[in-house]
């Protein structure tokens, strides 16, 4: 607890030393870095991945003074020779680093990150939107992992940033989501980026059942609902971890072996996903910039955690402040 709050009083201050890049690694500016729910409640509660003390932040938009480039940053350091970095799958690397959890983030004026986790950011492409590209990395592979096809029908349970960005990579996959949210305050949020990408969002589960359904919030009922809408042999996407015990019945485990659905995890994503983020996000600059709710400087962070973790916002993006 005592190094917790030594993170919160860190973000309060911000008055951090330019890092030293290692072997492999490059000191960068941040321009920009989005704070998302999980950031929010680790500072409230910890996080398993989380090595205190430590600088937050790892939706992170970079720029190399050397050369000026503007960079994403895949948040993983993995060791490149494991049989999950081998086939792929290198966010599942057992000696994964992540940035802002086991390695210092963005919440800061520099931060370093290793050379081979530089993704060059699309020039035209919004500063705040590049922020966006490690969310909807992870939502490009949920959808990877969950089979999704070309005229799938998918429910998407949560009208979040991220629940709106799966909805966006279903929509380019030749797929028909459909995202519930059930706050009204969130569905008229959500209006401008539904219309430009005519993406249907209701209040409750419409019509016949599903070819795939996924999990873009903790709630648990939510989880429930979404295994009972799929049709038989539908696949389950359980994307967002749950906030509780899912206390699911003998009937409902028993549905799933009778109906033969298929369940399939996700966690993080690939330097290959964030690199496809990139240029999705190219192609729908105006839909997703209908998500970033507001910029705020660093000293901000603290005031705003709660406003964040409310999830009833769309992204905030700090920076850090203007020198005189």
């Amino acid at each position: 607890m005592e190094a917790l709050q030594m993170t919160m009083r860190g973000i309060r201050e911000m008055d951090l030393p330019k890092p030293r890049a290692r072997k492999g690694e490059v000191c960068l500016r941040v321009e920009l870095c989005g704070i998302c729910r999980t950031d929010a409640k680790i500072l409230r509660e910890g996080h398993r991945d989380l090595l205190l003390p430590r600088v937050l932040g790892h939706e992170v938009c970079v720029i190399d003074d050397s050369t000026q480039k503007r960079y994403a940053v895949w948040p993983g350091e993995t060791c490149g020779r494991c049989r999950e970095c081998q086939s792929g799958m290198e966010n599942l690397c057992p000696q994964m680093r992540i940035l802002g959890f086991h390695r210092d983030g963005g919440f800061a004026e520099w931060m370093t990150a290793p050379r081979r986790s530089l993704l060059p950011a699309p020039p035209k492409l919004p500063s705040d939107l590049v922020c966006l590209a490690e969310p909807l990395a992870c939502a490009i592979n949920a959808l990877e992992q969950t089979q999704v096809k070309t005229g799938w029908r998918v429910l998407i349970h949560g009208g979040g940033v991220v629940g709106l960005l799966m909805g966006m990579a279903a929509k380019e996959k030749g797929a028909t989501p459909c995202v519930i949210e059930k706050r009204p305050a969130k569905r008229k949020m959500a209006a401008g980026i539904a219309e430009s990408l005519e993406l249907e969002i209701d209040e409750k589960i419409p019509g016949s059942r599903f070819d795939a359904a996924i999990n873009a919030t903790s709630d648990v009922k939510a989880f429930k609902e979404g295994l009972g809408a799929l049709r038989n042999g539908g696949m389950y996407g359980f994307f967002s971890g749950l906030a509780s015990d899912p206390d699911l019945s003998r009937q409902e485990l028993n549905e799933i072996h009778y109906r033969q659905l298929r369940l399939a995890g996700s966690y993080g994503c690939t330097r290959r996903q964030m690199t496809q983020a990139l240029s999705m996000l190219q192609r729908n600059i105006s839909a997703a910039g209908h998500l970033i709710f507001r910029r705020i400087i660093f000293h901000e962070i603290v005031p705003y955690l709660p406003v964040v973790e409310s999830g009833e916002f769309f992204r905030v993006l700090a920076r850090p402040a203007q020198k005189d």
